[in-house]
């Protein structure tokens, strides 16, 4: 019995560490009368964290854009024209983990029908501490801001997607 609680829960540690999707290669279409939103965070050795930041638009969860152990990633989903404000879930909270406190700015978007906005999460300050191996407390800072469609593509070549929210 023993044995099958430890393989059940090595399963669920892993498939939480997976990464979603396949590497980025060019932007996917535009469903029609939509504008395209893409979010990206390129890798970074300083995110070791293994949890996934969640990106919010309109206060809704939208996607998420990290990977863990500092891969980057992407998301990219279509909403209706008009303003949509793209921001990060602010301290998430873990019943029994780490007090993690994440800080950002909120960014305005106009989409317009059947173009796209890329826009870039970056971490511009953060740290972590740890008790043993296991993450304690984590405090990180991100900019929020739009990239140009042409010089975004380079950056978002294989970034695998992440998860994306409905």
């Amino acid at each position: 019995m023993k044995k099958l609680l430890y393989l059940i829960a090595l399963t669920i540690l892993l498939s939480g560490c997976a990464t979603y999707g396949r590497p980025f290669e060019k932007y996917p279409a535009i469903e029609n009368s939509k504008g395209q939103l893409v979010i990206f965070n390129q890798s970074s050795p300083e995110e070791k964290l293994n949890f996934k930041p969640q990106v919010l638009c309109n206060g809704k969860r939208c996607g998420t854009v990290i990977n863990g152990r500092g891969e980057g990633g992407y998301t990219a989903k279509d909403y209706p024209p008009g303003k949509l404000t793209v921001s990060m879930l602010p301290d998430p909270s873990w019943a029994l983990g780490p007090t993690i406190r994440i800080k950002a700015n909120s960014l305005d978007v106009n989409l317009i029908e059947n173009k796209r906005t890329v826009v870039r999460v970056e971490l511009i300050q953060g740290s972590e501490s740890y008790w043993g191996t296991t993450l304690s407390s984590a405090h990180h800072t991100y900019q929020i801001f739009e990239v140009p469609e042409e010089k975004a593509e380079s950056l978002l070549k294989g970034l695998k997607q992440a998860r994306t929210y409905e």
